[in-house]
């Protein structure tokens, strides 16, 4: 199975790649430009840097992450343009049930590290614990049903054309996940095609269910239910 590994060596990958010089040029790797996501300015003027994470930009933080995860995984991975969604390349058009799933990006490896064989088919990505929209939503499930098709048709074969039987978007108890990914799925239903089913996950270990409004948020439970429905 391949699965990704977590978000640090991609950032590490990105940050060296931006900031090495040719040391025959006479330059030097550049680091005045990473702030620490930890620290203010008055940290910085005084010296008291607490490190915690290598930041370009917070506003650049997401996708240099997806830039990250092709370069690292070229042949496995594609983007769709125009939108933080990550998909599988590789199997995309060989699965019959295509299993998606999203949010608000800062809980790395989630959720783009998980796509692969027996998991998801493709991740879309918030900003920083910002649930990600409808449009972008809506257009990871049109890019699933499109690649179905395509290759339902190369085959010419009627058998390979029923393969897929619908996509299921995976969202976890926030409320902007279900309100967007809800939209997207009424949206998806509503133009036809393999039909779209969502599925909340609430089941956490860390946040109690009966704590605040929404309860558990289910960052946690949201892994198996990746593994078992892929």
């Amino acid at each position: 199975m391949f699965l990704i590994p977590a978000f640090i060596p991609s950032c590490l990958f990105l940050f060296v790649a931006n900031n090495y010089k040719d040391p025959h040029l006479g330059s030097s790797i550049r680091t005045s430009s990473v702030r620490m996501a930890s620290t203010t300015a008055a940290d910085e003027e005084n010296g008291s840097v607490k490190p915690k994470s290598f930041l370009n930009d917070p506003e650049d933080a997401v996708g240099e992450f997806i830039e990250g995860l092709l370069l690292q995984y070229p042949s496995q991975l594609r983007k769709l343009q125009n939108h933080n969604v990550v998909l599988s390349s590789s199997n995309l058009a060989e699965q019959s049930i295509h299993v998606l799933s999203g949010g608000g990006s800062g809980h790395e490896p989630a959720h783009a590290g998980y796509i692969g064989t027996g998991m998801l088919s493709g991740a879309i990505l918030g900003g920083i614990f910002a649930s990600p929209s409808v449009a972008s939503i809506l257009a990871a499930i049109r890019a699933c049903k499109a690649s179905t098709s395509t290759s339902a048709s190369s085959k010419q074969s009627h058998e390979h054309a029923f393969k897929c039987q619908g996509i299921l978007l995976i969202v976890k108890n926030y409320t902007g996940d279900r309100l967007n990914f809800g939209m997207a799925c009424e949206l998806a239903n509503n133009e036809g095609g393999a039909p779209t089913r969502m599925v909340v996950v609430a089941d956490d270990c860390a946040v109690p269910r009966t704590k605040g409004i929404t309860g558990a948020r289910g960052v946690a439970g949201a892994v198996g239910g990746h593994k078992g429905a892929g």
